[in-house]
């Protein structure tokens, strides 16, 4: 992909100011089951380029997947500056990647039996100690290739592999429908298939015990499982691109304080095998 960009360079070079081009190319494996059975295997292939241009102090936007047709990719990017938001910036001429553990081979390399057999274990592990759920197994394995580069001269690349594994059951408790699941995400393998089948049984058994509480006012918990949904609102409010837009909800509250003093939010995109870590943005 690294000489795909620098055509891509050269060309956008002789219409526009500045540019730059992300591309990537991926190998995904995936496995379904679907009731308890096996119901889809998948093995995918692609590759893209998107690319962004300041042209006359605007900024434009095109990508394709037919890296054939570099020069439509070019002037379509241009064509859209014409009706694109002023930018304030440039692009950068330097970048230190962080070190962060972001690949493995096995997943890169995951046969597909190998996800199958594992699938068809769990739902079988499931089946026996609770024969009353109906249960699903999906495993998505995939690798992909990173490359960026600009104007500038700023050429960066990188490795990663994504690895998620989810569990989920149905079942009807006391005639009302009951559904259960369990996920491992990353970018390494985790075969926790005894803890996730375990995690269902105890919720399905947990669910058959009706809780009393008298009314009043309670502390209110989130569980990591619903905790993804308070900090997806508050992606939405800080992205840039929400900012820069001015669609942001927080727009022009930049240095107040928005939540609670006790909340403390890190953001750490170097963590070793986390599925958002990255050695640098994208």
């Amino acid at each position: 992909m690294r000489g795909t960009i620098e055509r891509i360079l050269r060309l956008a070079r002789k219409k526009c100011q500045q540019a730059e081009v992300y591309a990537a190319s991926s190998r995904q494996t995936r496995v379904e089951f679907k009731a308890g059975r096996l119901h889809t295997v998948e093995h995918k292939e692609a590759k893209g380029a998107g690319l962004r241009v300041i042209r006359r102090g605007r900024i434009g936007f095109s990508s394709t997947t037919d890296l054939d047709r570099l020069e439509d990719l070019v002037d379509h990017a241009c064509q859209s500056a014409d009706y694109g938001q002023p930018a304030h910036f440039d692009f950068p001429d330097h970048c230190r990647p962080a070190r962060t553990s972001v690949f493995e081979q096995t997943v890169a390399d995951l046969p597909l039996e190998r996800a199958v057999a594992e699938g068809r274990r769990a739902l079988d592990i499931m089946k026996k100690q609770a024969p009353e759920l109906q249960g699903d197994a999906t495993i998505d394995a995939r690798m992909q290739r990173v490359e960026i580069g600009n104007s500038r001269g700023l050429a960066l690349g990188y490795d990663k592999t994504y690895f998620a594994y989810y569990l989920s059951a149905v079942g009807v408790v006391d005639g009302h429908m009951l559904f259960l699941s369990d996920a491992r995400q990353g970018t390494g393998l985790c075969w926790d298939t005894e803890d996730m089948v375990g995690k269902i049984v105890r919720q399905l058994k947990q669910s058959q015990t009706t809780a009393a509480i008298p009314s009043g006012r309670w502390p209110a918990i989130f569980a990591p499982e619903a905790a993804y949904i308070f900090w997806r609102a508050l992606a939405m409010g800080v992205s840039g691109k929400m900012l820069q837009k001015r669609v942001s909800p927080l727009q022009g509250r930049l240095g107040e304080s928005v939540l609670d003093r006790r909340v403390t939010i890190h953001d750490h995109p170097q963590l070793r095998q986390a599925w958002g870590s990255a050695p640098h943005d994208a």
